[in-house]
């Protein structure tokens, strides 16, 4: 569990490096934007976990 939380954390922090951090309302003028979440597997050891990865869009 603790594994999951980490990865999706960083996933978290390394998309809101690229795009402006997400604040519900606001017009973006980057060229990066927020779009929603996906479902996606990261390979941990031997084990594959279930994720959810911040998804972007150029715009």
């Amino acid at each position: 569990m603790v594994g999951r939380i980490t990865i999706q954390t960083v996933l978290e922090m390394s998309a809101a490096q690229v795009a402006e951090p997400q604040e519900q309302g606001k017009l973006r003028a980057g060229e990066m934007v927020w779009h929603g979440k996906q479902a996606g597997r990261v390979y941990l050891k031997e084990r594959k976990l279930k994720v959810l990865r911040p998804r972007l869009r150029q715009r």
